[in-house]
């Protein structure tokens, strides 16, 4: 398997065009040598074949097969170890060979072959310039790489297929198999992705298939290799600072009347909406995207879109991204009034007996490129006598009836998002805000109701349980919705405001669960309030960094639990998180940073995470400590991205430690070891089979005093100690402080 370039750079600002990025073939050269740099890769190219590609009449980046060298900087000190651990335990190079780049003395260099590049370069500008060749020449040197790459651009655009305006892509292929890229996404996030992609040719799989494909095939290497700080949303307020953003949403107010159509699977709307934007800096078009995600076939359609009161034309599928005519450019803080009126229809189709039906909570505001969202107005009308109710997130300011309606006015000002509506034959009960707690909207269905009017009150328990240990509650109003039940399985969700509860139906296995996570339904309720913190107020800044939201809801989760209950049910959770580690999976990779797009992401975000964090850090540096820095640390995200490197600033401030190799190890490397301890007299020797890095394992000594704990350094797979004279036994972690797929103890 050979390696091959990975680049970041700036796509250049040009018009979008509908048709999608290609590769000029019969436009090829050969160059003699190329070189990139961006600061942490270095790649040089040649003798190569380069193929343009080309979006709307311009070059927008290359395509290249040839020989080269690439060379790797790891600016993270974590990054490194992650690295240099995983090619030798994936048996891919020997430790000797990488022990300078895990320590950072030497980069990472080997030979590259093939990949692409998206940027606006002058060294890009300069390969093109090389020797003409024949397409068809071309063409066989690129080969079925030609194909794969072609593929790739399906997969780092979309179905759109188009570079957008200041959008950074990364490439990097290892091998034949391996793909990365990276986009801005909105405030605070990017969408950062690893992906696997498999050549057609070789393994047989259709790369359409490659999210599935790569989820559960055993070759899971997948290599941090462009370890540079991608984003860095400062918080919102100074539109300088957003200057990275080409617009800046001013208000968006919706008006959505809905009726059932004959039948009752499907619910009919209209939706009048109107956005008003402030230009952070030119712009000649706009892009507008009007949500269909739960539309049924045929249902969907723009009625009008008017830019000032004036109505005007759209070009494009407003459904993937269609541009907006302006009837003159947009200067740098200038506002623009967008309104769109389009019909929709969602299905309300119930699949499992025993419940009601709804539709899944969804935005009807469209969205228009760039812009970043601030306060919204949503009105939802439902038809009088449809037996349906609406669900919205938002605080409630209104509420009134017509002859043919109920309308529901909410208002949405905190942490930035786009409101959602859902439908359902629901009964919904209502309490008004009190001391401090927000106000409470709750929706279930007519054969579920009899309790109803219990869940305003426990869900003010829940909130009041977290607030003594985070900042306030985020928003004015709790709404929570029943969705239609499942088979073997629930899915709850939380949005700003709005939290949703779903039934599972279920034939046998339900003691084990229960036993497993005593008081479920209430868990994942309160795991689910937990995200009005931890994912809505406090919003991560990448994907590596969202393992925090799944994570922090799952903590509080078990501790509020513990704390209401029996404090056993709370420990049962966490023995449950470390079995899944410890004797169930077999890999070790437990890396919150790359969780999110390999299949290990739910035991990484839901055990990995929550035993790391709640057993492992809180044991190291108490309560106070622990418990404090997540309060100060949601109190200074507030709108703006929370990143795992500043969740670590803040335990090391509360805890006075420094957990740089706690957080390199456990949480960036997703290291699990096995421990081997030999005793020789009173000296020990602890040795791990990850070969470089630091970590600390508690060796607990029995003397005739007592109980000593000793932590110990484990520093590129070996640490030592001398045990106090007297000493009759040596426990090797025997409270479980770190995970270890194996612990041996053994004398000479």
């Amino acid at each position: 398997m050979t390696p091959a370039l990975a680049v970041l750079l700036t796509t250049p600002a040009h018009a979008r065009g509908d048709d999608g990025p290609t590769f000029a073939v019969d436009a090829a050269v050969r160059i003699e040598g190329g070189r990139i740099d961006d600061g942490g890769v270095v790649a040089t190219v040649g003798p190569a074949v380069v193929v343009p590609v080309v979006q709307g009449g311009q070059t927008v980046g290359v395509g290249f097969v040839g020989e080269g060298t690439f060379a790797l900087t790891f600016p993270d000190p974590a990054d490194a170890l992650r690295f240099a651990n995983r090619q030798v335990v994936y048996g891919k190079a020997d430790p000797d060979t990488l022990r300078g780049v895990a320590h950072r003395d030497t980069p990472f260099t080997t030979a590259i072959s093939q990949g692409f590049v998206f940027g606006s370069s002058e060294v890009l500008a300069s390969w093109l310039e090389g020797e003409p060749t024949a397409g068809a020449d071309a063409a066989s040197a690129l080969s079925s790489r030609l194909a794969v790459l072609d593929d790739a651009l399906d997969l780092t655009l979309g179905q759109r297929r188009r570079v957008g305006q200041d959008q950074w892509v990364v490439a990097d292929f290892l091998g034949e198999t391996r793909l990365r890229y990276v986009r801005p996404l909105g405030v605070g996030s990017v969408d950062d992705r690893y992906l696997t992609l498999y050549r057609n040719d070789v393994q047989g799989w259709p790369a359409a298939d490659v999210m599935a494909i790569g989820q559960t095939t055993g070759e899971h290497t997948i290599e941090r290799t462009v370890a540079l700080g991608l984003w860095e949303e400062p918080p919102r307020g100074d539109p300088e600072t957003r200057r990275s953003h080409g617009l800046e949403s001013v208000r968006a107010d919706a008006k959505v009347f809905a009726q059932p159509l004959a039948g009752g699977n499907q619910v009919a709307l209209q939706i009048d909406a109107t956005l008003e934007f402030r230009a952070l800096k030119p712009r000649n078009t706009l892009e507008l995207t009007v949500p269909r995600v739960q539309s049924t076939p045929g249902s969907w359609r723009v009625e009008r879109v008017t830019v000032d009161g004036a109505e005007t034309s759209l070009t494009g599928d407003p459904a993937k991204g269609a541009r907006i005519a302006l009837s003159a450019p947009l200067a740098a803080g200038d506002t623009v009034t967008v309104g769109v009126v389009y019909d929709d229809s969602w299905s309300m189709i119930d699949a499992v007996a025993h419940s009601g039906r709804a539709t899944d909570p969804q935005g009807v505001l469209p969205r228009i490129t760039d812009a970043v969202s601030t306060t919204s107005t949503l009105t939802v009308g439902v038809a009088a006598g449809s037996g349906l109710a609406a669900a919205q997130s938002g605080k409630t300011v209104k509420e009134w009836d017509t002859d043919d309606a109920h309308w529901v006015t909410s208002t949405t000002d905190g942490p930035p998002t786009w409101p959602v509506v859902a439908f359902g034959e629901w009964v919904t009960a209502s309490a008004p805000s009190v001391e401090g707690l927000p106000s409470v909207r709750v929706n279930l269905f007519r054969d579920a109701a009899s309790g109803i009017e219990t869940f305003p009150p426990f869900l003010r328990t829940i909130v009041a349980y977290d607030q003594n240990l985070l900042p306030p509650f985020p928003n004015q109003e709790l709404e929570v919705l029943q969705s239609r039940d499942d088979m073997a399985r629930f899915v709850w969700t939380a949005r700003p405001g709005l939290v949703t509860l779903q039934q599972m139906q279920v034939y046998g296995g339900e003691a084990r669960t229960r036993s497993n996570q005593p008081h479920l339904e209430q868990e994942v309720l309160a795991h689910e309030v937990a995200h009005q913190w931890w994912g809505g107020l406090v919003r991560p800044a990448r994907s590596e960094d969202r393992w925090m939201s799944e994570t922090m809801a799952t903590v509080y989760a078990c501790v509020f639990v513990g704390a209401l209950f029996d404090p056993k049910d709370c420990e049962v959770r966490k023995s449950t998180w470390r079995d899944t580690w410890e004797k169930e999976l077999t890999a070790f990779d437990g890396s919150v940073r790359d969780a999110q797009a390999t299949s290990q992401w739910v035991d990484v975000a839901y055990a990995y995470g929550p035993y790391v964090m709640l057993h492992m850090l809180r044991g190291r540096i108490g309560d106070e400590a622990f418990f404090g820095a997540l309060d100060r640390y949601a109190r200074d995200r507030v709108d703006a991205p929370a990143t795992t490197d500043r969740l670590q600033a803040a335990f090391e401030a509360t805890s006075g430690k420094d957990l740089h190799d706690f957080f390199a190890w456990w949480l960036v490397g997703g290291f699990v070891p096995a421990l081997h301890l030999t005793l020789d007299g009173t000296s020990g020797t602890l040795t791990s089979d990850i070969p470089f890095g630091t970590f600390d394992v508690p060796v607990v000594v029995v003397t005739a005093d007592g109980e000593q704990t000793l932590w110990v350094d484990v520093v590129d797979g070996t640490g030592t100690f001398t045990a106090p004279a007297g000493t009759r036994k040596v426990l090797l972690d025997p409270n479980g402080l770190v995970l270890a797929r194996t612990r041996k103890v053994s004398r000479r």
